[in-house]
């Protein structure tokens, strides 16, 4: 388990922090270069590969689309997987990208997501990591936070047959949103904004990777697919997953209770909707009864508490990160 905070003078400098705790924690860094107003690093662990680039006031990401304000240019960090790498290929085109042809855009492209909003000296970062994968919480503005994370989900029974499945990427925001909104979490997608992408091999759907929105069948289906009735959800908690019904729940009215949740995902098919397992690292919960950066113990591990969004947010959603695992 691996543990840093600290801030950063800039997104350039940010990505740079990423690199260095990566690689201080045995990732491979297939490549860290300089690439338009920001820097491309590649880095990879076993069969993960993941794909991130810097920029400042640039259309890094997804530029093929104009879709109003929306594809301004971004000052943030732009994140996709992909099953392998390329030194010659492009920051976002790796062999094995996920692609979509949506948006009325006939050809197959490159779609990633991103935080946005780093337009000058970056308060905190708070990285943390582990077997599971990698999470960076990043407070962009005092008091607002953007998130980026990848790695593997811990999957039920016997679900998964190749060593990918349940690899996942994600961040706050999808590919277009102007830096100027706050944006959901990545564990509450909105529609339409792909926030991630998620991969488990299925003869339902050759690509394999599924997209982190509910636009279309191919998303990961924590965004409105849930194992109980949307009647009895609040609408403000409908992103909320396969968790709605008990996000809605707290904080309890005894204690002012605000437990944490498993963070589970899923994919859906135009024949099936399966919930595959959780992302371990992580726990979905309310900062109603937590401060800021409140250390917890449960379970015997030590979890951060961190707002989602904002401390105002309306939602006031919450993620507790796991700092500290039993020796």
């Amino acid at each position: 388990m691996a543990y840093e905070t600290g801030s950063a003078t800039g997104v350039n400098d940010l990505i740079g922090k990423i690199k260095s705790f990566l690689e201080t924690n045995d990732y491979t860094i297939n490549d860290f270069s300089a690439d338009g107003t920001g820097y491309r690093l590649h880095v990879q662990n076993g069969d993960w590969y993941v794909n991130m680039r810097s920029g400042v006031a640039e259309k890094f990401i997804w530029p093929y689309y104009y879709y109003g304000a929306d594809n301004d240019p971004l000052s943030g960090i732009g994140i996709y997987p992909s099953t392998g790498f390329d030194a010659e290929e492009a920051w976002n085109a790796q062999p094995g990208y996920p692609v979509d042809a949506g948006y009325g855009v006939s050809a197959l492209v490159a779609h990633g997501s991103c935080v946005a909003g780093l337009v000058s000296t970056i308060p905190a970062y708070y990285f943390f990591l582990d077997d599971d994968g990698f999470v960076a919480c990043i407070e962009r503005n005092t008091g607002e936070y953007v998130w980026i994370a990848f790695g593997q989900l811990t999957l039920f029974g016997n679900v998964g047959g190749n060593t990918l499945d349940g690899f996942f990427t994600s961040s706050s925001q999808g590919s277009r949103k102007a830096e100027d909104q706050l944006p959901a979490n990545i564990f509450t997608p909105l529609p339409r904004e792909a926030r991630g992408f998620l991969f488990y091999e299925t003869d339902d759907y050759d690509d394999n990777w599924f997209r982190m929105n509910n636009s279309s069948y191919y998303y990961t289906c924590y965004s409105v697919r849930h194992p109980w009735s949307l009647t009895l959800a609040a609408a403000s908690d409908a992103d909320t997953g396969y968790l709605g019904n008990l996000m809605r729940a707290m904080p309890g009215g005894v204690g002012n209770l605000s437990p944490l949740l498993p963070c589970y995902m899923g994919v859906a098919t135009p024949t099936r909707d399966t919930i595959l397992g959780h992302f371990d690292m992580v726990r979905l919960t309310r900062i109603t009864g937590f401060t800021t950066g409140q250390e917890v113990e449960v379970g015997g591990y030590t979890w951060k508490v961190l707002p989602a969004i904002s401390l105002t947010h309306a939602d006031g959603y919450a993620i507790a990160v796991k700092k500290v695992v039993p020796e």
